[in-house]
């Protein structure tokens, strides 16, 4: 039964990572100023990209597309980035990398920029594992950069050099506004947004504000029974002593909060799974016996293969530490009671998701229940399926 459910649980995961990734429309502007429509491999990028892949339709080969040769991309309905060629500042907004100069150090860069809003003034982002930066234009002007930057200060306190108000008031403002309604501006994208929306209406033109369309799950609760195949191996160099006991198929119960990354179109996820468990078994000859039960704390992450808008494949990898919860656990060999702590161990999955249902088969590595003791070792490994029932989600 074990070596059947690993054979399953190989294939499975080999199915996960050959599927396909679902392109979505939308369209290129080359150099020259001509847009193709096209399909753009949407990865929903937390960091701006510097390329990315489209092809001209389904059964066409992929291309790369890179700075040098697109201007603008996009898919529709959703995220726009285009191509500046500007003077930024991308000094790091992490507190231990900050330095004590106040003023920005630019450089000339060649950046994809995110739209955030569109009209007769834009705002645009850029993000990357540094920082976060914004920028904007005006009537089609050249782009520049919102000038925001840390630094240290002589007390060497954190002090911020906030210029992008300054430059809001000079260029971007709202007919009838005071200066000091700025003080009420922040640095962030909700912030500007907000702010670049009113200065659109204020202007009498339409506002577009890019947002992506497709409502995304934001965490799950599942309900997760499952059913395993359990085997207990003693080992003792002293006693020579190497014997594996198995156990009939036995069920778990366990429960599942998952949360998902806001990043790469809801593919990866976090997840935190309690789940009680519990094995049975004997030999007469060693006389070996284990009773174990335990409440188990996996944590782990799970990436998702889209299908359709209801199916998905995902593979799952989970830590499971060992501060499991024991309950009035028995190890004895011969007539000696052992006590029972635990070895970490890890488990990976791979399983089909249709609307609130899912299976999935594990195989969770060996892990010693005796990890006390010099002279003997309880080496407990299971396979089993995992199924799960979505109680509760949030979407947004």
């Amino acid at each position: 039964m074990k070596g059947l459910y690993i054979t399953l649980l190989t294939i499975c995961i080999s199915g996960v990572l050959s599927a396909q990734v679902t392109f979505e429309k939308g369209y290129i502007i080359d150099n020259n100023g001509k847009k193709i429509e096209c399909l753009i491999k949407n990865l929903e990028w937390q960091y701006n990209p510097s390329e990315f892949i489209y092809k001209t339709n389904d059964s066409s080969p992929e291309i790369k597309g890179v700075l040098t040769g697109v201007s603008e991309f996009g898919v529709f309905g959703s995220i726009k980035y285009v191509r500046a060629i500007l003077e930024a500042d991308l000094t790091s907004d992490k507190a231990d990398r900050i330095g004590s100069d106040r003023a920005p150090s630019f450089t000339l860069d060649t950046l994809f920029l995110k739209v955030i809003n569109e009209g007769e003034a834009n705002l645009y982002k850029f993000e990357n594992s540094d920082c976060r930066k914004f920028f904007f234009s005006i009537n089609g002007s050249p782009v520049k950069q919102l000038i925001y930057k840390k630094y240290l200060a002589d007390n060497y306190n954190i002090a911020e050099n906030n210029l992008f108000r300054n430059q809001l008031w000079g260029e971007v403002r709202i007919d009838g506004s005071s200066e000091s309604s700025l003080m009420s501006i922040n640095y962030t994208e909700r912030s500007l947004q907000s702010y670049f929306e009113k200065f659109n209406s204020s202007k009498g033109i339409k506002n577009s504000t890019r947002k992506v369309v497709n409502e995304r799950e934001r965490f799950n609760f599942k309900l997760k029974p499952g059913a395993t195949a359990s085997s207990l191996t003693f080992l003792s160099d002293i006693n020579s002593i190497d014997k594996k006991i198995d156990q009939s198929p036995s069920f778990s119960l366990g429960a599942e909060l998952e949360i998902f990354l806001p990043f790469n179109k809801n593919k990866w996820s976090f997840i935190v799974e309690p789940t009680y468990q519990y094995f049975k078994g004997s030999s007469d000859n060693p006389k070996l016996s284990a009773d174990v039960k335990s409440l188990d704390l996996p944590v782990g992450a799970r990436f998702y293969m889209y299908l359709n808008k209801n199916s998905k494949l995902f593979i799952t990898g989970l830590f499971i530490p060992n501060f499991s919860v024991q309950l009035d656990s028995k190890v004895i060999v011969y007539a000696e009671s052992l006590d029972v702590s635990t070895t970490n161990s890890y488990a990976v999955g791979a399983g089909f998701s249709w609307k609130m249902l899912s299976a999935e088969i594990r195989y969770f590595t060996a892990r010693n229940l005796v990890k006390d003791y010099v002279n003997w070792q309880a080496k407990y490994e299971r396979v089993g399926i995992i199924l799960g029932y979505r109680l509760y989600s949030h979407k947004k």
